[in-house]
């Protein structure tokens, strides 16, 4: 990677790729404690957390570099709020999925305090250790699985591509 003037160029394949840092950001999802931490909603249900635990060291590298060149670090985690009431109705598809995973059910944090699994603001929706946010970093909460973002950006069925432009157009506007 080297920069030219306000614009970095990352040597890639097929082609490098130029980019603003002033208006560019590494977007983390899903890695909190949940889904790649032991004691978390994937372990415990017995679901393989090698391939998660695997993209952390290489993730911490890129924000590394990412935070040193100025490109702003976006989290987005998911998290429900303590009542659920942001999980959807009982009969609803991410309601299904999600009570087949125990969301929302007290769980014991590694240090033993409680906790519940993929409830906001518990050791179980925390970001994993390795990568936890920075000051100036974003983290964004959101409750359905798919392009479905709540908390701090509000939006309607849109595609992965389309979500991230809004998060952007939110942070730089």
């Amino acid at each position: 990677m080297h920069s030219s003037s306000k614009r970095i160029v990352i040597e890639a394949k097929p082609e490098a790729i130029t980019i603003d840092p002033a208006h560019s950001a590494v977007v983390v999802v899903d890695m909190q404690n949940d889904f790649g931490s032991v004691g978390g909603m994937f372990a415990m249900g017995g679901i393989d957390i090698s391939g998660i635990r695997a993209v952390v060291t290489p993730t911490a590298r890129v924000l590394k570099v990412a935070r040193r060149a100025g490109i702003t670090v976006v989290y987005l985690k998911m998290a429900f709020r303590s009542d659920l009431s942001d999980a959807g109705a009982v009969d609803a598809p991410n309601w299904l999925k999600h009570q087949r995973l125990r969301v929302g059910q007290t769980a014991k944090a590694p240090d033993g305090t409680a906790s519940r699994i993929l409830i906001r603001d518990t050791w179980n929706t925390e970001i994993v250790p390795e990568l936890a946010p920075e000051p100036g970093d974003v983290v964004l909460n959101f409750s359905v699985v798919g392009p479905f973002i709540a908390g701090s950006v509000q939006m309607t069925k849109l595609t992965w591509s389309q979500c991230l432009q809004e998060i952007l157009t939110a942070l730089w506007a």
